[in-house]
């Protein structure tokens, strides 16, 4: 459904490598969860996601810094 360019666009990467490689497991596991799913969807699910995801890591690191 989504190929690594896919992926390295969301994440706003230039490169591909482990990250690519573990969101596209991930996408592996949102495609059996919703077969009927549209790539559209999937893309949907992918920025949240990822939003969330830096949101806790930003959230974790001015932690650690204070």
């Amino acid at each position: 459904m989504l190929d690594g360019n896919d992926i390295k666009d969301v994440l706003k990467l230039k490169n591909g490598g482990p990250l690519v490689k573990e969101w596209q497991n991930k996408l592996w596991e949102w495609q059996l969860a919703y077969p009927s799913g549209t790539k559209d969807e999937c893309l949907d699910w992918m920025r949240s996601s990822h939003s969330t995801r830096a949101k806790l890591t930003a959230k974790f690191v001015r932690h650690l810094k204070s």
